[in-house]
């Protein structure tokens, strides 16, 4: 499977749990869900198309993570995001010593890092890391974010189906997160 056809499968994969979760709470996320009803596809630009209302209408997806544990680097980036790849690597890199039960001082000394940074990075979130990922997510430096592309959305959903009644979200990746960017 190509890293395009992983992201697109994962990228369903939030949504179809997005839409578990706005069930099981019910009240307002449940009728979100409703809205979202149909058969849901992976697409480019935006990420998940869904036909509804026997195709008469198409709504769009996008997606993009919003993060309460951020870098202040030249680039917003998400902290978790990062610590998890490098789990991931420590992971593979001593898999098969663990497995022969021969890890060296080196690997539990690692990992005893690893347990540390994951510690110290998450008493280190606040709640302002929230308001700068979703700020950077929405308009982006430069305005390149996902609020300036809308148009470019709509585009490739019209030329699809140029009749259908179009809506567009950009729900961050909370469970919970199905607010329209565009009015209804």
């Amino acid at each position: 499977m190509s890293h395009k056809e992983n992201q697109e499968k994962a990228e369903l994969s939030i949504y179809e749990q997005s839409l578990k979760a706005a069930r099981a709470k019910g009240g307002e996320a449940r009728r979100n869900v409703a809205r979202l009803s149909g058969d849901a596809r992976p697409f480019d630009r935006p990420d998940i198309l869904i036909t509804a209302e026997g195709g008469n209408r198409i709504i769009g997806i996008e997606h993009f993570r919003v993060d309460h544990h951020i870098g202040r680097g030249k680039k917003v980036e998400s902290k978790s995001a990062r610590f998890s790849s490098d789990a991931e690597r420590f992971r593979k890199q001593h898999e098969d010593a663990a497995r022969r039960g021969a890890l060296a001082e080196e690997a539990y000394r690692g990992f005893g890092d690893l347990i540390s940074r994951a510690i110290r990075e998450q008493s280190n979130a606040c709640v302002d890391d929230i308001r700068t990922s979703l700020d950077a997510g929405l308009f982006g430096k430069d305005g390149r974010g996902h609020a300036f592309k809308l148009d470019a959305y709509r585009e490739n959903i019209t030329q699809i189906d140029a009749n259908a009644d179009i809506r567009l979200r950009i729900p961050d990746r909370d469970p919970y997160g199905f607010a329209p960017m565009v009015p209804q």
